[in-house]
């Protein structure tokens, strides 16, 4: 797989170093094409499993560019095997909390659509701090 070079790097880093830079308009644009890359996965019932601010890419022109399938194809393809300890990939902050919650005959939730929409209010969040 070959993948562009993105300059501006990730959500995360570039808010760290350029917050000041964004306005209101960008920050919402950058929310807006994420929002709409998740609904093009879920359209093909394809749960993303890690979003993060470190999994969103930005390239010359400040779009958004969603990244690391890894957990999303490797979970739909495994999932429910002995290849997992955990059903929960990606980061903590990130993740839902009912998926740590283990059900009363003892299995793990998996990620879902909800989880996924869950992450993206934690980005949400990431992106709209400081302003």
């Amino acid at each position: 797989m070959v993948c562009p070079w993105l300059e501006n790097g990730s959500v995360s880093k570039y808010l760290d170093c350029c917050n000041d830079l964004l306005s209101l308009s960008q920050r919402l644009q950058l929310l807006s094409e994420v929002c709409c890359g998740l609904s093009y996965l879920h359209s093909f019932s394809m749960i993303y499993g890690d979003l993060t601010g470190s999994n969103i890419l930005l390239d010359h022109q400040g779009n958004a560019c969603l990244c690391d399938f890894g957990v999303s194809s490797v979970m739909a393809e495994f999932q429910g095997t002995s290849c997992f300890t955990s059903n929960i990939g990606g980061a903590v902050r990130w993740a839902a909390i009912e998926l740590y919650r283990v059900q009363p005959d003892g299995f793990e939730r998996t990620v879902s659509i909800m989880s996924d929409i869950y992450s993206f209010g934690s980005v949400m969040l990431e992106v709209g701090a400081n302003l």
